[in-house]
């Protein structure tokens, strides 16, 4: 990548992607990948999840995939962990999801805390 993203190297750094078999997320996931970062896809969607990290790592660049429901307070702490027990600290987040809960389509400032 040239011109605005040159000299920037992640230098193999973990960064967890939550939604990243979306198609913001994986645009996100596959920057990353070219700065040399590791990102960790996290999302509901193991086909297209895989997709995403196959796509990464044909292209000799690393990458993973863990399944969780991200609406699912417990599926988070639980996939933390293993990306953690896997790569050590996590070095970096990107929040490119919004579960479809029952809240769904509402302004943010009405959505409530436990939604």
């Amino acid at each position: 990548m040239a011109g605005f993203y040159e000299g920037i190297d992640f230098g193999g750094k973990t960064i967890a992607v939550l939604g990243g078999a979306g198609l913001l997320g994986a645009s996100v996931a596959e920057g990353l990948a070219d700065l040399n970062a590791r990102p960790v896809i996290v999302d509901v969607s193991l086909d297209q999840g895989q997709k995403i990290v196959d796509k990464i790592t044909q292209k000799g660049k690393k990458s993973e995939f863990y399944q969780a429901d991200l609406s699912k307070t417990e599926e988070i702490e639980e996939v933390v962990t293993s990306i953690e027990t896997s790569y050590g600290a996590i070095s970096g987040w990107v929040l490119s999801f919004y579960p479809r809960t029952e809240d769904w389509g509402n302004r943010l400032e009405d959505v409530p805390v436990e939604s």
